[in-house]
């Protein structure tokens, strides 16, 4: 199993945690092994939110990981972030390739929207 984590209340950051767990707690021979992975770009802390036609703004949270998924040997997973080309609340979305190697590969991209905020939401079921 993976779990993922990030320096969230940076303002600026460029560093994943790929944590693998090898069996379930307590199975003989389990281990946890932490793998730092540098982010290419960076993410920034997201700025509040702007609301069209009202004087308040939308809280955005911090930039912690909000969904994740592994597929095809390959993570991909999603947090809210600045875009520091117009400091907009933006998207990052991030790959984590081969998560088994020694030295997994990282990338991501910063999707931006010139006329609004954008946010993640996350719903609990």
């Amino acid at each position: 199993m993976f779990f993922l984590s990030n320096r969230n209340l940076d303002a600026q950051n460029d560093t994943v945690f790929l944590v693998h767990l090898s069996d379930t707690i307590g199975a003989p021979g389990q281990t946890v092994t932490i793998k730092p992975l540098l982010c290419n770009p960076p993410y920034l802390f997201p700025p509040d939110g702007r609301q069209a036609l009202a004087s308040q703004s939308l809280a955005t949270n911090d930039a912690r990981h909000l969904g994740a998924f592994i597929e095809n040997n390959c993570i991909q997973y999603v947090h809210n972030c600045k875009n520091p080309s117009n400091n907009q609340v933006s998207v990052y979305y991030g790959r984590i390739a081969n998560p088994y190697a020694a030295v997994p590969s990282s990338t991501g991209i910063i999707i931006p929207n010139d006329s609004m905020d954008l946010r993640i939401l996350t719903y609990r079921i």
